[in-house]
């Protein structure tokens, strides 16, 4: 009589016996009480590093907060944001009409440009940031954008770092606004690819 064959099932699907758990590796828990701490010191440093910047008597924080919204500030943000938009406007129409030896306008518009859209929104959204922070150049012919208009003030009253400073918050304030505008777009065209990625 042939001897009998056991099949047994696949080691991953089959439960554990006594015998096998002197086999299987141990779990042992990650010790934290680093990570914790590595934790606690870097937020105990931002808090330090915030704290300075808040009670910094050099920065003036009470003349920040009044030229922070005055009409020559707003004038020359109004400025600075235009000429962004018209740079950024021209980039995208001459990219859009070099990109017309593609076909016929309609397949151009409802197939190539959704497409392209969603590779060309991540780099865009930056080079439209980095358009905002560089059309601070047009300081140096005396246009009078967000730059210009802090030093005009700061050339009267003598108060550079606070201006400087109002300047800084409102490019800060533009280019986090104009991360999340980007960040909405990306996700507006990425609709229908997250199972390919």
């Amino acid at each position: 009589m042939p001897p009998q064959t056991v099949s047994l099932p696949p080691p991953s699907s089959r439960p554990l016996v006594k015998d096998d758990a002197a086999t299987v590796p141990r779990i042992v828990p990650v010790c934290r009480t680093v990570c914790w701490a590595a934790a606690v010191a870097v937020l105990v440093l931002l808090a330090a590093a915030l704290n300075s910047v808040i009670r910094n008597d050099a920065l003036q924080w009470d003349v920040v907060l009044s030229y922070f919204a005055t009409v020559p500030v707003l004038r020359g943000l109004w400025l600075t944001l235009w000429l962004t938009a018209v740079v950024a406007a021209l980039g995208f129409v001459l990219a859009a009409a070099q990109s017309l030896g593609l076909g016929p306008w309609r397949r151009f518009r409802r197939i190539v440009l959704p497409q392209a859209t969603r590779s060309i929104v991540p780099p865009a959204g930056n080079m439209l940031i980095g358009t905002l922070k560089g059309a601070s150049i047009v300081s140096v012919i005396a246009a009078q954008d967000l730059l210009h208009s802090v030093q005009l003030v700061h050339h009267r009253t003598y108060e550079v770092i606070p201006l400087l400073l109002v300047a800084t918050v409102w490019y800060a304030v533009v280019t986090r606004l104009l991360s999340i505008g980007q960040r909405y777009v990306e996700r507006y065209y990425a609709r229908g690819t997250a199972g390919a990625r």
